[in-house]
């Protein structure tokens, strides 16, 4: 599952590749962007069934509402990095950085596939 992750994030960004170097034209952007949600959905459920299993629920929960907040503020940037005039290029280099970021910390994960887990 680890591999997969790290698999749908190098997507994510081999996707978005064409629309940072300003592919102009609409099929272009219509293709990369479909490729880039598969990539994100792919990465999304491969995460959802792997955390469960790696950590307690007291770290998820944690986790999760830390997740929330960042979240919260990357969504608040977001506005002002579309009403800021900053070029769509832009905005996908620094999804694409984003992307990076979480296929390099993916990568750090256990693999738990076929493994047996500890009850604790």
């Amino acid at each position: 599952r680890v591999r997969m992750i790290c698999a749908a994030c190098l997507a994510y960004v081999a996707f978005f590749l064409p629309i940072a170097v300003g592919v102009d034209s609409f099929t272009g952007r219509y293709i990369s962007l479909y490729g880039v949600l598969a990539g994100a959905v792919v990465a999304g459920s491969c995460a959802w069934v792997q955390i469960p299993e790696l950590y307690r629920t007291e770290i998820r929960s944690t986790a999760h509402t830390l997740a929330y907040i960042v979240s919260r503020f990357g969504a608040s940037f977001a506005a002002y990095v579309v009403e800021g005039g900053l070029s769509i290029s832009t905005a996908a280099c620094i999804l694409i950085a984003a992307a990076v970021a979480a296929g390099a910390t993916t990568s750090t994960l256990h693999e738990t596939s076929g493994m047996r887990l500890d009850s604790k």
